[in-house]
């Protein structure tokens, strides 16, 4: 186990430098990473994963909002992978928010 610990830490490196903080994919793939993160936050003694799922969770939600009150755009505010009104957009913008709302460790 420990030895799987000690290897998360350069993978939560290389995720950093390829991927920072951004959300700029697919609503269900933002919310893949930010669990990749809450996951993260609590093996290794870094902030980078807390702080960046708790910024861009809450991002990703005020510019995610449509019409009627459902979330129907991605992260950056458009439709460039997932199709507004799609129940994959809104669940995985709700999921995103959720993750950002469990507390750290």
């Amino acid at each position: 186990m420990l030895d799987a610990l000690g290897r998360l830490q350069p993978l939560a490196d290389a995720t950093f430098a390829a991927y920072g903080g951004t959300l700029d994919h697919a609503p269900q793939y933002d919310a893949m990473y930010l669990r990749f993160l809450v996951d993260a936050r609590e093996l290794v003694a870094d902030p980078r994963p807390a702080r960046i799922v708790r910024v861009r969770a809450l991002a990703a939600v005020r510019r995610a909002v449509g019409t009627g009150g459902i979330f129907d755009h991605d992260g950056q505010g458009g439709n460039g992978e997932a199709p507004a009104g799609r129940l994959q957009t809104h669940a995985a913008t709700l999921e995103a928010l959720a993750w950002a709302a469990l507390p750290s460790p």
